[in-house]
């Protein structure tokens, strides 16, 4: 939407500055212009931010959107379109938090990244790195105590693939 927001504060993180009473031109999404004071621009709705501070987005990377519980030995259990459900919710909330782009770090997976892009899902952009990578008995290995099986799948939920060894690692 196009339009031109008005008696902004504008958090200038380039210059380290806060300069107050800004109006901001919005076209096609972005900012093009600030200007000192009231805008002469026609013909588009003005909004009053009423000295509210604009500022650039936020960038987090570190998190793992699909850790919907603390126990990640559980979470390997869980269907992953439920997982997935439970991470928009937590997708939508980083975003209402000002993170424009987030880097999950394990666990998310190009499903999640689409589905934001599309507009699917409510949230920053998604840059994912797939599963982690863990050695057996590292935080990455989601087993529980006592269990020897190591039944993995890239398509389901969990935050780590075990993977021992250099010939693993490089697989």
């Amino acid at each position: 939407m196009d339009c031109i927001l008005t008696n902004a504060t504008v958090l200038d993180v380039r210059a380290g500055a806060i300069l107050p009473d800004r109006s901001l031109s919005i076209r096609d999404g972005r900012i093009r212009e600030v200007a000192e004071g009231r805008s002469r621009a026609k013909d588009v709705p003005e909004i009053d931010l009423r000295g509210r501070t604009v500022m650039p987005g936020l960038a987090d990377a570190h998190v793992h959107v699909t850790a919907v519980t603390a126990n990640f030995v559980a979470l390997r259990e869980l269907s992953p379109s439920y997982v997935a459900t439970r991470a928009a919710r937590i997708l939508e909330g980083m975003l209402m938090r000002g993170f424009t782009t987030v880097r999950d770090a394990g666990g998310a997976d190009y499903g999640l990244a689409d589905a934001i892009e599309e507009g699917y899902v409510r949230g920053p952009r998604l840059l994912f790195c797939g599963h982690a990578l863990s050695q057996t008995g590292g935080h990455g290995d989601m087993r529980a105590r006592g269990s020897m099986s190591l039944d993995q799948c890239a398509c389901c939920a969990g935050l780590g693939t075990v993977c021992d060894g250099v010939s693993e690692v490089r697989r």
